[in-house]
């Protein structure tokens, strides 16, 4: 199974997570994470959600399902609001390719990756390069979000 784990920040990262078998370690095939600045800037405000669309159809060919972080808390109305734009265009886009959209709790994918539903940044970190051997030290919390995200959904 093929899934998409989309960490559903102001600066979303997506993970493709593959795992053949069951009982298998699940393997990372892809995982990024993006600024819409420069989408912002030539698009206005249409531009984050026309490159998160976009980002969707370029990173989501050949997958079984999607997964995103279900937030129920925001520090702040913006947040709440970028969040919710996110949840509808996920929603829409997996209703749209026929995949199943599965909303994971944020507990729930932190859990999957450091063992922890409590993991701070630096432990999802820490826990992404020991278990997949992955380091970038400017966006590697997003990316272990989604990686986290996409591990839980596999059992969904």
């Amino acid at each position: 199974m093929r899934i998409l784990g989309v960490d559903t920040g102001t600066k979303p990262a997506f993970a493709i997570v593959n795992r053949e078998e069951d009982f298998v370690e699940p393997v990372v095939e892809k995982i990024v994470s993006y600024d819409f600045s420069s989408m912002l800037h030539l698009h206005g405000s249409v531009g984050r959600w026309l490159g998160f669309r976009m980002l969707l159809d370029e990173r989501g060919a050949s997958i079984d399902a999607c997964a995103w972080e279900d937030v129920h808390w925001h520090t702040g109305v913006d947040a709440a609001h970028i969040f919710g734009a996110w949840w509808c265009i996920l929603e829409t886009w997996c209703f749209e390719k026929k995949i199943r959209g599965v909303p994971i709790a944020v507990a729930t994918g932190k859990r999957a990756l450091s063992g922890r539903g409590d993991a701070k940044h630096d432990d999802m970190r820490k826990a992404l390069h020991k278990r997949f051997g992955i380091v970038d030290r400017t966006k590697a919390a997003d990316m272990a979000h989604a990686v986290g995200v996409a591990l839980a959904g596999l059992t969904k």
